[in-house]
């Protein structure tokens, strides 16, 4: 069962070179133009978001961005959704309208995407925020967990049709490539183009 949350402390923008975020985009297939142009494209609409950054940070940072943009769900995979961290930063109206689904199984995630449309249309969310991914618990089986993980990435996408959805991912982490597949926008969690500074209502 989720629980209910309260907001964040202030995130600091994320340790991200230039040089780094460049190799994450080549590594993708993409060039820098995909980013720019598509982040203010799609901005508002539904879609699926990967903003790149340092671990910790992002997920203090997309913590916040659930709390902003309340009422929304959080499908916490990195266990950063501490609920004392967040008072008294943000009202107890926005604390009763986050909800914070916790996983430590990457099996687990997928199944969670299975239902997670009908339950965030019953809470009336429509921002779903997903904390990195990459220490989840799995199988000792490398194929096996890179066909759960493009599996949940393809959930992913069409949950994006119908609610925007953001997700951490590190620049070294294997969800890379799938980001480069998968999503609409791909976003810096770090600097003067970050997601998280040029995000609005």
């Amino acid at each position: 069962m989720p629980i209910f949350l309260s907001g964040l402390t202030n995130a600091q923008m994320c340790g991200i070179n230039d040089e780094c975020f460049g190799m994450f985009v080549s590594n993708c297939g993409l060039s820098e133009s995909f980013y720019y142009e598509n982040i203010e494209e799609k901005r508002g609409d539904m879609a699926l978001t990967a903003v790149i950054g340092n671990r910790r940070q992002l997920n203090r940072q997309l913590l916040d961005y659930a709390a902003q943009r309340a009422p929304s769900l959080i499908i916490d995979c990195a266990n950063v959704a501490d609920p004392h961290k967040l008072y008294p930063r943000f009202s107890l109206n926005v604390l009763q309208n986050i909800y914070v689904i916790e996983l430590e199984l990457l099996y687990k995630f997928r199944d969670v995407l299975r239902y997670i449309d009908e339950y965030a249309i019953e809470c009336g969310v429509k921002d779903i925020i997903v904390t990195t991914t990459d220490h989840l618990f799995h199988y000792q089986d490398e194929v096996e967990n890179a066909d759960i993980y493009e599996h949940a990435w393809e959930m992913l996408k069409q949950l994006g049709c119908r609610h925007n959805i953001v997700t951490g991912i590190t620049p070294s982490s294997l969800q890379v490539q799938l980001a480069g597949r998968f999503c609409d926008q791909i976003g810096v969690g770090h600097g003067a183009h970050s997601y998280f500074a040029t995000a609005h209502d």
